[in-house]
């Protein structure tokens, strides 16, 4: 199994031309948990005992928000924003349901996603 710290960077592209970059490791069923970092952070600033701890029973996606870390594209300026960024990242992906665990501002983007 791929842990956070060897897992290769994934990449799909938007039709509007942003690049979104992610990790997906763990388990390869059940309904993964998309992990929504704090502001200015990146899918590298989560702490690798914990998503590795939760990646050993389930699959876990971490995300670079669009402009920032690998991810390229328009630095969202409001949450809503980020929000639709997200779901246009997991339709990208072929994603329909996810648990999520937002920290700081990843938490006002779970909680405006609709």
């Amino acid at each position: 199994m791929s842990t956070q710290q060897t897992a290769k960077t994934q990449y799909v592209e938007a039709p509007n031309g942003a690049k979104y970059a992610y990790h997906r490791i763990g388990a390869a069923t059940g309904t993964p948990l998309l992990c929504l970092g704090h502001f200015r952070s990146t899918m590298d600033h989560w702490d690798p005992l914990l998503i590795n701890t939760i990646a050993a029973r389930r699959n876990v996606i971490l995300y670079d928000y669009p402009g920032a870390g690998r991810s390229t594209g328009q630095v969202a300026s409001i949450i809503r924003q980020m929000a639709a960024d997200v779901h246009t990242f997991l339709g990208l992906i072929g994603v329909t349901e996810v648990d999520v665990l937002g920290f700081s501002i990843g938490g006002m983007v779970t909680s405006s996603s609709d």
